[in-house]
């Protein structure tokens, strides 16, 4: 294909994007939303007054709208509790990769919490990445949570199409849903719809949970507000990791958190035990807590005799744990 060929397809891709993620530097709640893995994209941008009280990024792109750096605040403070494990990720680029390095809050190069030094990601002539790899700062590979090498196919619009993830010893690792080749979808607004776990002849197979699929639902900005589990016959079933086949969100304010959960079970009515979870958040939106709810409003408990959950921060808004009570208000050990 000519490279004036893989331009136009790129413009045409950037051109696509919504208006609910953005391409500007600034502080945003979430530094990217993108399901496709081709770009960065924030969303819900804030102003400088709600960054210095809301948990946020800090996100920079160079003159060419490359990702350049993430930073992190907790309450407009510089954190590492970051979902990359550091304060800062930095973008290096180069001719056939990129990669991605960590700082502290004093600008000094640090492995993230997980002891990775450094991504390496290998990119396809198109300029999207293909292999993510984990390395030490001794140059090795290395296992962030049980997985070191990650690769993915594309389809002609270079969106993720499979991935599977590898460990130190090229052994196959399950995704969290089980799967260990992970087959993605995509609705008409570019956004996941469902992941998929396929055997070699191209069939959905259940996988370790007793589901062969994950329905995810989003609204037209991309926001996530729910998802279900499919079994390879196309019947709703019950997670057995997680006892209900469908959660929905609802309630959301206006940085995208909700403050209901409804539960639903196989037999597509609400869960017997646990049909609904009500959060509360602090003002810099971290979770305060969740009680949970039967399908008749009583305040009851879940298959793990969580009938609530506490969010522990320490003084400075950082987070310590989370403390699951049974119905008696007794911690569970």
């Amino acid at each position: 294909m000519s490279y004036k060929k893989y331009f136009l397809i790129v413009i045409t891709l950037f051109v696509s994007i919504k208006t609910y993620s953005q391409q500007k530097s600034g502080y945003y709640l979430n530094w990217n939303s993108d399901h496709t893995n081709r770009i960065v994209k924030p969303t819900i941008k804030l102003n400088d007054d709600e960054a210095k009280l809301i948990n946020c990024y800090k996100v920079t792109f160079d003159k060419d709208k490359r990702l350049k750096t993430v930073e992190y605040f907790v309450s407009g403070k510089k954190s590492s509790s970051s979902n990359f494990g550091a304060h800062i990720l930095e973008r290096k680029y180069y001719t056939n990769h990129y990669e991605e390095i960590f700082k502290n809050e004093k600008q000094e190069r640090v492995t993230n919490k997980n002891g990775v030094w450094f991504h390496k990601y290998q990119l396809n002539e198109a300029g999207f990445w293909i292999k993510k790899e984990n390395y030490d700062n001794n140059g090795k590979l290395l296992n962030q949570y049980g997985v070191a090498v990650y690769k993915v196919n594309r389809d002609y619009q270079n969106r993720r199409l499979t991935e599977i993830r590898y460990n130190l010893n090229t052994d196959t690792i399950p995704d969290p849903n089980g799967f260990k080749v992970t087959h993605f979808t995509y609705n008409k607004d570019g956004f996941i719809s469902s992941r998929q776990n396929r055997n070699l002849d191209g069939e959905l197979e259940n996988g370790k949970y007793g589901y062969a699929k994950v329905i995810f639902h989003m609204d037209q900005n991309g926001q996530f507000y729910g998802e279900e589990f499919i079994d390879r016959l196309g019947n709703l079933v019950n997670s057995s990791s997680l006892g209900y086949a469908k959660i929905d969100m609802r309630d959301f304010n206006k940085y995208g958190k909700n403050k209901r959960f409804y539960f639903t079970d196989e037999s597509g009515y609400p869960s017997k035990e646990k049909a609904m979870g009500v959060i509360t958040y602090h003002d810099n939106m971290s979770r305060n807590e969740i009680i949970y709810f039967d399908r008749y409003g009583n305040q009851t408990k879940d298959i793990n005799e969580r009938a609530r959950s506490k969010y522990i921060y320490d003084k400075n808004g950082e987070f310590i744990k989370r403390v699951n009570y049974n119905f008696e208000g007794r911690p569970i050990k």
